[in-house]
């Protein structure tokens, strides 16, 4: 072989395109579930403050969490201090608007 490196690149290209080519057949409808946790529900540390303000512990916040432009319908679900929080949607590209606020002060 003249060009035993160039052979090996080439071969390379070749195997390289060939697996891009695979890719696992979807069947539409499937549904996945992923959780978001807001601070720490199995309560690790007893009283969590916000790294910038000590004053306002977690339990003081309300948190508005918003899905939305799926393929699937937009959820929303309001919590209040440390929880995990789980949704089921269809696969996707999802937009995520957590928005937090002290109890009370619905901004």
């Amino acid at each position: 072989m003249r060009y035993p490196m160039k052979n090996l690149i080439i071969a390379g290209i070749i195997c390289l395109l060939t697996l891009a080519a695979c890719f696992s057949s979807w069947q539409g409808g499937d549904q996945g579930t992923f959780t978001i946790i807001i601070g720490s529900p199995n309560n690790s540390r007893n009283a969590q403050t916000l790294l910038w303000d000590e004053n306002v512990k977690i339990e003081d916040l309300t948190h508005g969490i918003e899905l939305s432009g799926g393929p699937g319908d937009e959820q929303s679900v309001t919590v209040t201090g440390s929880q995990s929080v789980h949704f089921t949607v269809e696969p996707g590209n999802w937009k995520i608007f957590i928005q937090a606020y002290i109890v009370g002060e619905n901004g």
